[in-house]
């Protein structure tokens, strides 16, 4: 008889094989003998040594590389080296296998079982586990792990699998390399690249690698996207759309699409730092009326003259003490300016925290793409 084991991502079959072993009294006993051994309990001692023992030849089998929709089974043989009958019952596994047919598997003392375990593949992975905890009655290992290993090859891939543009400069490109592989086609066409983001644009090689840059790949080419200048800035979010056809060993074409996703920011001219900045927000925070806060930020200037000068323009609430630092150039193209921040003690108490009632605080500068500097600050003074 074969029961079995189903997994929702693959299937776990036990088929048992079923050796026992019959005892009997020897005809030489004699009668007051049997009335002993039928009168007398076992001692503890022996009763206490009968136990199974589970064996399992091999916990772990490598699948190695599979295609997708590929299916493969591999037995796991295990024993039951001990001298009472052991029982396997399943207790979880990494894909969320069921029960069918099967309540429990049960191997007498000295017989093995075989538990069959098929993997069948319907996505790409680098790599792949799947495994399965067993329950035994066995006291020295009341459980233990099957697993298989291995990797699908993906059809079309990109390493890093995403792009991400941090801090980029509104008016500066910037260019991101990647390597474009294939693991199941030897040859491949790229058709076209799509982008959903304005001057963000990616370009395939069309020279093949003398070594192939990435495991088990059959081709491989040199990627770069670069993100161009568009005047805009803050955070975008958006993909690349590779169109290929990939070429079976076979000659067989199979078209694909690919996507990318590509993530970033593009900072303007002018940008805030500091301990309290969150963004393009001065967080004050929860201010108490009678100690007051004191804070410091740096507002930086890209592209900003020598001569850069900056001024307090207005404040709200007016209580606020703001006091405009020397510039200090950090590098040819980025000068920041200190700008310290109080609230003094003894203040009234205001709410100035809610997205539509944030204060400010107001800079002018000799900057033509940034005369003016709006600083939006959030801040809550206690009663």
């Amino acid at each position: 008889m074969i029961r079995s084991l189903t997994l929702l991502a693959g299937v776990l079959l036990v088929a048992g094989l079923v050796v026992w072993a019959r005892g009997s009294l020897s005809t030489a006993d004699s009668a007051a003998g049997r009335a002993k051994v039928a009168t007398q309990a076992p001692s503890t001692d022996v009763a206490a040594a009968k136990a199974p023992r589970v064996v399992p030849v091999a916990n772990v089998h490598q699948f190695g590389i599979m295609n997708p929709g590929d299916r493969r089974t591999h037995k796991f043989t295990v024993r039951n080296d001990g001298d009472a009958p052991l029982t396997l019952k399943l207790a979880s596994t990494t894909c969320k296998c069921t029960l069918a047919d099967l309540e429990k598997a049960e191997i007498p003392a000295g017989g093995q079982t075989e538990i069959e375990l098929a993997w069948h593949v319907e996505n790409p992975q680098y790599r792949f586990r799947q495994a399965a905890l067993i329950d035994t009655n066995d006291p020295a290992m009341p459980q233990f792990e099957l697993a298989v290993e291995g990797s699908v090859r993906v059809k079309f891939a990109t390493a890093p699998d995403s792009v991400i543009f941090a801090d980029v400069p509104r008016d500066e490109p910037r260019r991101l390399q990647m390597i474009a592989f294939s693991q199941a086609y030897p040859e491949i066409r790229i058709e076209k690249i799509e982008s959903d983001l304005p001057g963000v644009v990616g370009e395939i090689s069309t020279y093949e690698h003398d070594n192939l840059k990435v495991d088990h790949a059959r081709w491989s080419r040199d990627m770069v996207v670069e993100r161009r200048p568009d005047g805009r800035s803050g955070s975008f979010e958006g993909k690349l759309r590779i169109h290929y056809v990939g070429r079976t060993p076979d000659g067989t074409e199979e078209p694909g699409v690919h996507e990318v996703p590509v993530y970033g920011e593009t900072v303007g001219d002018v940008t805030l730092h500091g301990r309290n900045v969150v963004g393009k927000l001065l967080m004050l925070g929860q201010v108490s009326r009678l100690q007051g806060k004191q804070t410091r930020m740096y507002v930086h200037f890209r592209n900003a003259p020598n001569d850069l000068k900056a001024e307090l323009f207005q404040a709200e609430p007016s209580f606020l003490q703001v006091t405009v630092g020397k510039p200090e150039r950090l590098t040819p193209a980025l000068v920041r300016v200190p700008v310290d921040v109080a609230v003094p003690p003894g203040v009234e108490p205001v709410n100035f925290s809610r997205d539509d009632a944030l204060g400010y605080v107001g800079l002018k500068t000799n900057v033509p793409d940034a005369a003016k500097v709006w600083i939006q600050t959030s801040l809550v003074v206690e009663p």
